[in-house]
Parts: C-alpha cells; sequence; structure tokens
C-alpha cells in the first residue's frame, strides 16, 4: 500500500482503520455518509459496474483481462484505507529557455555561461499540445542533459540544432 513493503508503516498521508465508521472518524468526515457511499460502490462492484467513476470499462482498468472482476469488487472487510487526493499537473508547458546546446539563454536568446536546463525545467519535450504520458518527458530530458555535459566538457560538436554543413 502507498508503495510500502509489508509490515512498514504507511506515509502519514494515509490513513487506515478496520471499519468504516473508524475511518471516518480519523478522517474527520461523516461515518454515515461513508457508509451510504460504501454500500452503493459495493452494490455496484458487485455487478461489475461503476456508473459514477467508469472503472473496469478498459482494458488498462483490467489490467488486460477485459474482466471488471478483476480489479473492481466490494468492499466487505477491513482493513479500510483512505488517502485524500487532489487535482494536480503533471508536466510543464514552460520553464527555463534554451537554445541547441541545452545553454539557458536571457531575453535577448543570448546563452548565460555555465546555465544549462533540460527536461521539464526547460519545459523541451514537454506537452505542448498533447501529452505522452508518463515518461514522455524522459527522452527529451536525458538527450539535452548529454548535450549540456557533452558542450560543458568542451565537446562542442554536440547539438540538438544541426550544424551548418553537417
Amino acid at each position: 500500500m502507498a508503495g510500502c513493503r509489508a509490515g512498514e508503516p504507511l506515509p502519514e498521508w494515509v490513513l487506515q482503520a478496520d471499519t468504516l465508521e473508524g475511518l471516518a472518524v480519523q478522517a474527520g468526515i461523516n461515518a454515515a455518509a461513508l457508509q451510504r457511499t460504501v454500500e452503493r460502490f459495493n452494490r455496484h462492484a458487485a455487478q461489475g459496474r461503476d456508473p459514477d467513476y467508469h472503472r473496469g470499462e478498459s482494458l488498462m482498468d483490467t489490467l488486460g483481462s477485459g474482466d471488471a472482476a478483476d480489479t473492481l469488487r466490494p468492499l466487505t472487510e477491513g482493513p479500510y484505507y483512505l488517502a485524500e487526493i487532489s487535482p494536480a499537473d503533471l508536466g510543464t508547458s514552460g520553464g527555463l529557455r534554451v537554445n541547441g546546446k541545452a545553454q539557458v539563454v536571457d531575453v535577448f536568446d543570448q546563452p548565460i555561461p555555465g546555465l544549462y536546463a533540460s527536461g521539464n525545467t526547460a519545459g523541451v519535450g514537454g506537452p505542448g499540445a498533447l501529452y505522452g504520458g508518463g515518461g514522455g518527458t524522459l527522452g527529451p530530458a536525458m538527450t539535452f542533459a548529454y548535450i549540456a555535459a557533452r558542450h560543458a566538457a568542451g565537446a562542442e560538436a554536440y547539438s540538438a540544432v544541426p550544424r551548418e554543413g553537417a
């Protein structure tokens, strides 16, 4: 659970209780409302459905089996866990501007000596109009990090922008 190995303590942001009521008390939420929500979920999960969030409807949700019962089941016995989930953003649409040598450039497009950037810190490879998914910025980040290291070490020929006559 939450990236922990068996027997390791849970992170402080994960609550655990043997009962739904105990979980609600820890979380400071309405126990009766939680019980009703879980009962509704259980009724649908027993039928292999989730009309609220459509879990179990895609191959990814079923780990490739196509059977919602493989990953969507009623919650009938504890321990129960709770973690707050909040909207967040993965990726960037900006960052430090860099040239083809991964050098950070100033507002006049002049390299700032000794300053390099790659990956999300530079907005290189990240998402623009489309985002390919988790890990999609790793290739460009590694490439520009390599270019930056080579340039900083004096291997001027390595650049993401082709040199004239090359």
